[in-house]
């Protein structure tokens, strides 16, 4: 079965400079990511592609959408931890205070956000509004093919 995370050349070219220990390599693993992907503007193409792209494919682009960028992102660095051992999965949560679905990483108990750097526990998800609603290997396996699949989650906001 295909996945988004198989390590391609070019992912295998950031696992290898990935340095760090601990938080820090996490916090290493969104920079170097960023330095690597620019994010550009929303365009008619994004509905096209959202969800559809291996770590690779994304890499090889070279670009992911302002505001729309966390599954990306997400693949992109399960992808690189794959090649480093370290089992990572990715997690959908909702949260009705920002009214806002969004994707993050789990690694052992702890869910880090690519996009902002930041670690947290279940008790902090939960205190900053944050509610688990899937986790799988990558995007394909919690459901996110392509732009309808999001609408389901929908009623979490509600």
């Amino acid at each position: 079965m295909k996945t988004q995370i198989e390590p391609g050349k070019k992912v295998k070219e950031l696992a290898n400079v990935l340095t760090g220990k601990d938080n820090e390599l996490f916090y290493n693993l969104s920079k170097l990511i960023f330095q690597k992907i620019k994010r550009i503007p929303v365009d008619e193409n994004e509905k096209n592609i959202r969800w559809k792209r291996t770590a690779e494919q994304i890499l090889q682009d070279g670009y992911v959408y302002q505001g729309k960028a966390c599954t990306d992102l997400c693949v992109v660095a399960i992808s690189i931890l794959k090649v480093k051992d370290i089992k990572a999965e990715i997690v959908r949560v909702a949260s009705k205070k920002r009214n806002a679905l969004h994707n993050m990483i789990k690694i052992n108990n702890k869910y880090y956000d690519v996009t902002t750097s930041v670690f947290y526990n279940k008790k902090s998800l939960e205190m900053n509004d944050w509610k688990i609603l899937a986790a799988g290997r990558d995007a394909w396996d919690i459901g996110l093919k392509d732009i309808e699949d999001g609408k389901k989650d929908l009623k979490y906001l509600k």
